[in-house]
């Protein structure tokens, strides 16, 4: 299956709330390819298991690969623990 056809997948999964298919749909696809969208859907699935410490991890990872991406950064900022 091609990385968008695969991508797709976990971005329904995610969509539908079948969160651990979608987690482990992108943890194959970091295997093959680095970049900010599937460190991004690994951050919002963490997100909504409530892992926030996880989320936060792939959030940063989602930066670093795409840091002119607002989303990320917005997202990111939606995680950080108040002072």
């Amino acid at each position: 299956m091609s990385f968008s056809r695969s991508f797709q997948a976990a971005v329904t999964a995610f969509q539908n709330k079948e969160y651990d298919l979608a987690q482990s749909i992108c943890e194959q696809l970091t295997k093959q390819i680095k970049n900010c969208e599937i460190f991004h859907l690994l951050a919002l699935i963490n997100k909504a298991k409530n892992k926030l410490d996880k989320s936060r991890y792939y959030f940063e990872i989602a930066v670093k690969y795409g840091s002119n991406n607002a989303n990320i950064h917005a997202n990111l900022a939606k995680c950080e623990k108040p002072n």
